[in-house]
């Protein structure tokens, strides 16, 4: 039989994730993949999106400066 370097003890598991635990990391794996299919999208898609996503965002970001 082989055996990994690191051999795994036949008891119970050191961590059993907790509800809470489970629903972070579900939280972090949906915005990871969110994240990641957003820059599949094309420019102006990603654009009207944020536009919806950050309502109180300028239309330009010169413009924005400028108001200082």
């Amino acid at each position: 039989m082989l055996q990994l370097p690191c051999p795994v003890s036949p008891g119970p598991p050191d961590h059993i994730p907790t509800q809470i635990d489970q629903f972070i990391s579900l939280v972090m794996l949906s915005v990871i993949t969110v994240s990641s299919i957003s820059f599949l999208l094309p420019r102006p898609l990603l654009c009207k999106l944020f536009r919806i996503a950050f309502p109180f965002m300028p239309e330009r970001l010169e413009d924005f400066d400028e108001k200082k």
